[in-house]
């Protein structure tokens, strides 16, 4: 991938562009631009699945989706039934 071709996808991206249309647009896999913006999207704006809470992330950790275990046992409680 080139170095046009990301810049292409950065911007894509920011207009609401999706993967299989930015992939038809450059002639690349819709895989290869999934996993480009996967690795390269800035995951500092994450929130809590329970309370909307910002989240800080340590790097090469994964990523977490509750601010702490009483959000994560109260979204497990209310979204019990829909899983």
């Amino acid at each position: 991938m080139t170095d046009i071709q990301r810049h292409q996808i950065n911007s894509l991206i920011a207009n609401g562009v999706g993967y299989k249309a930015i992939a038809a647009r450059l002639g690349l896999s819709a895989n290869t631009v999934k996993s480009y913006i996967k690795r390269n999207s800035k995951q500092d704006d994450s929130k809590c699945l329970n309370c909307s809470s910002l989240l800080s992330h340590l790097p090469h950790k994964k990523h977490k989706k509750f601010c702490s275990d009483a959000c994560r046992y109260s979204w497990w409680n209310r979204t019990r039934s829909e899983i």
